[in-house]
């Protein structure tokens, strides 16, 4: 056995005992949190469960917390979920990936920056590798997000291998004034031209206004994709964020686009989302 995975393996055996003695100290948990924490309850069982999680996190803190997958293939970590009467017309598979499990509760101080909060992610992303979900994330600060970043995933045969994530590709274009949208085709193909893998941009109608009309004039020369999609997003003059998701069935990655909001209570008692703006 590695290293790594004997480390893992582990982290993992310590995780159980903690789960057993866990309910004992459950008791104590609202003890442990000052007023005016924020609580951050996880409790996910599906496939991809780092996305919502992530996204719950940003919803109660209004930190940016960029995610991207694992370009998972067939393997033990891929489900195959083709209807079995199409399976007899195409070839085309629909594969996702395995479900996987957070539970997790973290108590989040009042008016933690967003860099400063990168301790709140990476204890999230070393959770969910304990609990044995599919792959491993590294967490990474920039001056204006946190960055959740595959690092390790297991091949087709079952063996861990690295990840090179296709954000970490350098890729050039000219500067022109481009709408957001076209902004971001022209990054998506030139990560497709660098890595030879599609990558396309998904606009469904709530990302429609938030895309198709700012102006943006950006370019770049052999920057670093994740970068210059975070320059992007920033020149539009909102708070956004994105998540690149990978098909494992079509072989692609899709890049989402969202606005940044954060948790208010209403004067009614109520809970809505309101969008955190730029900086």
């Amino acid at each position: 056995m590695m290293q790594s995975e004997r480390l893992v393996h582990e982290m993992r055996v310590l995780l159980r005992i903690l789960i057993v003695v866990g309910a004992a100290a459950s008791t104590n948990a609202a003890h442990e949190s000052l007023q005016g924490d924020r609580e951050v309850r996880l409790e996910i069982n599906e496939p991809r469960p780092l996305i919502k999680a992530l996204r719950i996190l940003s919803e109660k803190t209004g930190w940016r917390i960029t995610y991207e997958d694992l370009p998972l293939s067939r393997g033990p970590d891929v489900v195959d979920k083709t209807d079995p009467r199409a399976a007899q017309t195409t070839n085309t598979r629909i594969l996702i990936p395995a479900y996987g499990r957070i539970n997790l509760t973290m108590y989040v101080p009042e008016g933690v920056k967003e860099k400063d909060g990168a301790q709140f992610v990476k204890r999230l992303v070393d959770h969910y590798a304990l609990m044995g979900n599919p792959g491993i994330f590294r967490v990474a600060v920039t001056e204006n997000a946190l960055h959740v970043i595959p690092a390790r995933m297991k091949g087709v045969s079952g063996e861990m291998i690295d990840v090179i994530p296709i954000l970490d590709s350098r890729i050039s274009f000219v500067a022109d004034e481009r709408t957001l949208s076209e902004t971001l085709k022209q990054i998506c193909a030139s990560l497709q031209a660098r890595r030879g893998v599609r990558v396309v941009l998904m606009i469904g109608p709530t990302e429609a206004n938030l895309l198709l009309r700012p102006v943006v004039k950006i370019g770049a020369n052999e920057e670093e994709a994740r970068n210059v999609l975070i320059r992007s997003l920033d020149a539009a003059g909102a708070k956004l964020t994105y998540n690149l998701l990978w098909d494992p069935g079509l072989q692609m990655y899709a890049l989402n686009v969202d606005d940044v909001v954060i948790e208010e209570q209403t004067p009614a008692g109520r809970i809505r989302l309101r969008r955190v703006p730029p900086k």
